[in-house]
């Protein structure tokens, strides 16, 4: 739960985080982010913190290199310091990635500004008082976010502009404004929901040679034999069977497609009701299937889900066409490093 909760946090600060308002950033000497910087520029020069260069303009402000690593320390800590072993085109991504995410952040709190959206002291009070009583308290609040060397302030700020930024998106991007058709909602639609199987496994992890993994095959086939011979294969994984699914009879239960390793799960879906399969080989041995049934989904119980997922893709692309439009007005550039 702990670090759930410190996930969350810095997710929330990832999105939200800035490193200062509309003046000039200043990127001072000493810092972590201004070592990290020097260390980078050996390999990208744009990086150099004694130039600070621009990453990303506007007509309003501009995202520098020393705005967008000090956000990468407050967002991830000392972990940030791991850029310097990354190979560079990683470090490239991941720099103009946050220095995107705060000129876009920028865009939207300074609009909202604009349309005269506020937020009170009260109102973040608030929202800190639901952190302090998930975390268990202010002090162990305050002590968690210490650990990730996340000022106080910061997250404030963080909350600050989160609701602001809300608030404009709530104005400009209205659920109601939507024309949501049966078609659009049937073509979300899955109408098989998983399956349900048994299996046998003859554990090979442990086997490291290969005589060992020849036992394994022709004992997972001797199985398969009586398998198809029409023993009971429940009873059969009750005695052969490595995986402790074998007490309930190798039933593995209900799953859906890609929750099992690659090779069971293509087995598996291309099975039929009643088959068993042949010895399919994963990282964990060898296995013999047998699909036991197909899940379905019942389309009106389903309805309301679709109709949710249908609207939150409106929702993604109406928010990309808004910020489009914000980025054309100011004339957002990106540079690149």
């Amino acid at each position: 739960m702990k670090k759930q909760l410190l996930l969350i946090l810095l997710i929330s600060l990832m999105i939200f985080t800035c490193g200062q308002k509309e003046e000039k950033f200043t990127f001072e000497t000493g810092t972590q982010a201004y070592e990290l910087a020097d260390t980078l520029a050996t390999k990208i020069e744009r990086l150099d913190p004694k130039k600070n260069e621009v990453l990303v303009k506007t007509e309003d402000f501009n995202v520098t290199v020393g705005e967008t690593l000090e956000a990468i320390f407050q967002n991830f800590g000392p972990n940030a310091k791991q850029l310097a072993s990354m190979q560079t085109d990683v470090v490239k991504n991941i720099i103009m990635s946050n220095a995107n995410g705060l000129a876009e952040k920028k865009l939207l709190e300074n609009k909202a500004r604009e349309m005269g959206f506020t937020v009170g002291e009260a109102e973040i009070d608030s929202v800190m008082q639901m952190q302090y009583e998930a975390a268990g308290g202010k002090e162990a609040f305050e002590q968690r976010i210490a650990e990730n060397n996340i000022e106080l302030s910061v997250v404030r700020e963080s909350i600050e502009s989160g609701m602001l930024i809300s608030a404009l998106l709530d104005e400009q991007i209205k659920t109601e404004d939507f024309v949501i058709t049966d078609a659009e909602i049937r073509a979300k639609f899955q109408p098989e929901s998983g399956r349900r199987a048994q299996h046998v496994l003859i554990d090979t992890r442990q086997d490291t040679t290969p005589e060992q993994k020849a036992a394994a095959k022709k004992e997972i086939e001797a199985v398969l034999a009586k398998a198809k011979m029409g023993d009971d294969f429940a009873e059969l994984a009750k005695k052969y069977s490595d995986c402790p699914s074998s007490e309930k009879g190798g039933d593995l239960g209900k799953f859906s497609k890609g929750q099992m390793v690659p090779e069971f799960d293509e087995a598996v879906f291309n099975m039929e009701v009643g088959e068993i399969s042949d010895v399919v080989e994963t990282q964990f041995g060898y296995h013999i299937i047998k699909l036991n049934e197909i899940l379905t989904n019942d389309f009106e119980d389903k309805r309301e889900e679709l109709k949710n997922q249908v609207i939150d893709e409106k929702k993604r692309v109406a928010y990309e066409e808004y910020l489009t439009e914000l980025k054309e007005n100011k004339n957002y550039e990106e540079l690149t490093l």
